[in-house]
């Protein structure tokens, strides 16, 4: 993966680091972004990151952010761990604190807005609690474990009535076609 794609998946999570300002768990990592996510959705109609999510075991996961905290943690030899490295630092088993500061230019304001909230909101929960939260309407109706979330899903669980959905679907279409 290029670095500038890889900057699209890392900004966020060294966003998150400088936030909270402690060591954060990449349990904690991971549930924040999809809360971020979720709300940008159901307020803006659109995502803070441009991850996918999968079903896995312990809730949603943001795929290309969980191979970013793999390669920290050694677990991943195809993304540039010194590159990464320069960003972020593993402090233990599972939690990781930033070693410098993201432009915050890279964000809009309304990322910036759903990064926050979801930092404030879940920050503090402790494993079960976020296990229990990510647990949601989304992660139940995708079928089998590794599968994608439908963000239409995420967006309907986190409390978007099926004109939001249809809005998002429209956007979505838009996007597509100017591609096309």
């Amino acid at each position: 993966m290029e670095l500038e794609n890889i900057n699209k998946f890392l900004y966020p999570i060294v966003y998150i680091l400088n936030k909270v300002n402690a060591p954060v768990n990449k349990y904690n990592i991971l549930k924040i972004l999809y809360f971020a996510d979720q709300k940008c959705l159901v307020n803006y109609n659109q995502k803070v990151t441009e991850d996918w999510y999968e079903k896995m075991e312990y809730g949603p996961v943001a795929y290309h952010t969980y191979d970013i905290l793999k390669a920290l943690e050694g677990r991943n030899q195809f993304l540039p761990l010194e590159y990464l490295n320069s960003y972020i630092e593993k402090v233990d088993l599972h939690s990781f604190q930033a070693k410098k500061k993201v432009d915050l230019d890279e964000f809009t304001k309304i990322q910036i807005d759903c990064l926050n909230e979801a930092i404030e909101e879940n920050k503090d929960l402790s494993f079960q609690q976020l296990l229990d939260k990510s647990h949601d309407d989304a992660y139940h109706v995708t079928e089998g474990l590794f599968q994608e979330i439908s963000k239409y899903e995420i967006a309907r669980a986190g409390g978007a009535n099926e004109e939001q959905i249809s809005h998002i679907k429209e956007l979505d279409s838009l996007s597509i076609a100017e591609w096309s």
